[in-house]
C-alpha cells in the first residue's frame, strides 16, 4: 500500500475527443474511457458518443477530426498523426449504432469534419 498512488477522479470533459492528438492515443482514450465518462466529439453541432474505433497509424492527408475516407463498416477521420476508422458511434438522443447505420442516416462527404467543440 505504501507505493499506492490515487489518481484524480474523471470528470465528463475528460473524454472530449482532441483531434490533434494521435491516433493511438485516441483509440486508447476511446478504450480506457469506456462508460464513464465516455468520449465524445462534435459533428456539425451535435455531440456523438465514440464507443469503438481503431487506430491507424500510417500517414494519412487531412486536417485533424476531417474525414479522409467513408466505407459501409466504417468512417476513417484524420487525427494529429494517423487516423482512426470509428466502427460504432450515438448521435445524442439516438441509440447506438454502426457506422454504417450512421453513414445511411446522415449526409456525410469526405471534407466534413469532427470538432472539439459545438
Amino acid at each position: 500500500e505504501k507505493e499506492a498512488t490515487f489518481a484524480p477522479r474523471l470528470k465528463k470533459e475528460d473524454g472530449l475527443i482532441k483531434w490533434e492528438s494521435s491516433a493511438r492515443q485516441i483509440e486508447c482514450l476511446i478504450r480506457g474511457c469506456f462508460g464513464w465518462p465516455g468520449t465524445f466529439t462534435y459533428f456539425k453541432g451535435i455531440l456523438i458518443k465514440l464507443f469503438l474505433a481503431s487506430a491507424k497509424e500510417e500517414v494519412l492527408s487531412g486536417r485533424p477530426g476531417e474525414i479522409i475516407g467513408i466505407e459501409k463498416n466504417g468512417i476513417f477521420v484524420a487525427c494529429g498523426c494517423g487516423g482512426i476508422v470509428i466502427r460504432e458511434l450515438q448521435p445524442q438522443g439516438r441509440r447506438r449504432m454502426t457506422a454504417g447505420e450512421f453513414i445511411a442516416g446522415h449526409n456525410l462527404k469526405i471534407g466534413d469534419k469532427f470538432e472539439s467543440k459545438p
